[in-house]
């Protein structure tokens, strides 16, 4: 047996100086330490695709564990220089990472630049880029507000049936979902029509200034002082309030798009692609039907990201050519698609959809379609300074928090802009 051959350096993290342990191992069997989301769809993926590599490399395990609390576990082991040799992770957070030299580079040997810069979807990739190198590998868009999910049960209980090409405009949604909205006795609305806002509310405020030709950066920093973001303010809350210019179709009392659109208690929701695998997942008997969302402004449907869930080796794991064998393994065609399979969700490898085209052909795949034609109009919601924000997650929640204060009439438009970008640019590094 050979010797460990232990070598101790460090790094500065904020005030902290964190020990890095670079390991020889011994020779024989491997035991890799891989730590993932905790979603049932996303662990039965990983768990065929283990499988696979395990079958193709007997002499490397993977130790699999899924995280409830991931972003505070990976956090927390990053200080203490316990993380694990691969990481599932979401890429709101990486900037930091990568700066700090935490994360290894990607190595050509697995994804050359050229590589994944013409076949990889870029909009949930700007965030694992620093100095011309990438440093993460996101295997799916966090496509979220993208597609129009369907209650079928809901719909056909009302006698409502829908053409093979509805809806073409947003008009023709707000069309059925006044007649799928209901209210008691005392006016208190009982069914909503559509779910639009909630959880992702601020990708949806994105997507009206997108659609109109606008933007939310100016000179590399938050502008919502225009006329595409005031009057994609205005169209929400219109939606939201009685007694606008749309018909209402959501409010306060069924707020939560996510959980009460699987509770029943909406006919239609303007949802993610990660929804479809959840309902078909844990709800087996929900009639789903998915369409695509028509465009509230124009006629490009743009679609706001926020980064996704990657495939990231830390610098200090003890393993790292054997940690990359088996990230490449799991980005192969085969092994996305495994992953699709189980997820729903949008595999950002664009070539998977050309190789298994006959699967997005039967009725399974056919639920996928309207999420893959939305690939080619999703923008990152940081825009072009997503890189300069380190926790994007922030900027997220604070962009949903605004926007839902102003369609609850909390906030004028007016102010809600206001305070939009100056909480916003606080987030900048300067």
């Amino acid at each position: 047996m050979r010797k460990l051959k232990v070598v101790w350096t460090g790094i500065i993290v904020g005030m902290m100086t964190l020990p890095i342990l670079t390991v020889q191992a011994s020779a024989g069997k491997i035991s890799l330490v891989f730590w993932a989301h905790s979603d049932p769809a996303y662990v039965a993926a990983h768990k065929e695709i283990m499988k696979n590599f395990e079958k193709k490399y007997p002499d490397i395990k993977i130790g699999y564990s899924t995280q409830e609390e991931i972003h505070t576990k990976c956090r927390t082991a990053f200080a203490a220089g316990t993380e694990p040799d691969i990481l599932e992770w979401h890429g709101t957070q990486f900037p930091l990472y990568i700066q700090a030299a935490l994360f290894d580079k990607v190595p050509a040997s697995v994804l050359t630049k050229e590589e994944f810069k013409r076949d990889w979807a870029q909009a949930s990739q700007v965030r694992n880029w620093y100095k011309g190198n990438f440093y993460a590998i996101t295997h799916n868009q966090n496509a979220d507000c993208v597609v129009l999910l369907i209650n079928q049960k809901i719909l056909k209980d009302a006698g409502i049936s829908l053409s093979a090409d509805w809806p073409r405009t947003f008009g023709d949604v707000l069309e059925v979902a006044k007649k799928m909205t209901k209210y008691d006795a005392a006016g208190k609305m009982t069914q909503a029509g559509l779910g639009m806002f909630g959880h992702a509310l601020g990708r949806v405020f994105l997507q009206t200034i997108f659609q109109q030709g606008g933007t939310h950066i100016s000179e590399g920093w938050f502008n919502f002082h225009t006329p595409e973001a005031k009057k994609g303010l205005e169209f929400l809350v219109d939606l939201g309030q009685k007694g606008g210019k749309y018909p209402q179709v959501q409010d306060i009392s069924i707020f939560d798009r996510v959980p009460d659109f699987q509770a029943g208690k909406m006919a239609m929701n303007f949802g993610g692609v990660w929804e479809i695998g959840v309902i078909r997942e844990a709800m087996p008997g929900f009639e789903l039907d998915v369409r695509d969302m028509p465009p509230f402004f124009g006629d490009k449907p743009y679609r706001a990201v926020c980064a996704g869930w990657s495939y990231v080796v830390p610098s200090r794991s003890k393993h790292k050519e054997e940690s990359w064998k088996y990230v490449d393994f799991a980005i192969q065609p085969e092994n996305l698609f495994i992953w699709q399979k189980h997820t729903h969700e949008l595999v950002t490898y664009k070539p998977v959809y050309e190789i298994y085209a006959d699967y997005f052909q039967t009725e399974e795949g056919k639920l996928m379609q309207p999420a893959i034609r939305a690939i080619k109009h999703l923008k990152p919601v940081g825009g072009e300074i997503s890189t300069k924000i380190p926790v994007i997650q922030k900027l997220y929640q604070i962009q949903t928090d605004y926007t839902d204060r102003a369609i609850r009439g909390m906030w004028s438009v007016e102010k809600t802009l206001t305070e939009l970008e100056s909480e916003l640019n606080k987030l900048v590094q300067k």
